[in-house]
């Protein structure tokens, strides 16, 4: 995935965000382990909750399969 910078993030919607407050944003299907791999690696301890991580997961691979794999 292509580093964002602040103005991308900014225009993203918040959809296009598996995790709370525009975090771990989803902008392709490479976006989805990126998300997967940051959570996991308990990159933000403030997102290290077991249930929000699940939600984070979901919400990854929902964004993927609303855009199709493709």
């Amino acid at each position: 995935m292509a580093r964002l910078t602040a103005e991308d993030r900014r225009n993203m919607p918040q959809s296009d965000f598996a995790g709370p407050d525009k975090s771990y944003p989803v902008t392709d299907k490479n976006g989805q382990p990126d998300a997967h791999a940051a959570v996991a690696k308990g990159r933000a301890t403030q997102h290290a909750n077991p249930d929000l991580k699940r939600q984070i997961f979901a919400k990854a691979d929902a964004i993927i399969a609303r855009r199709g794999k493709g």
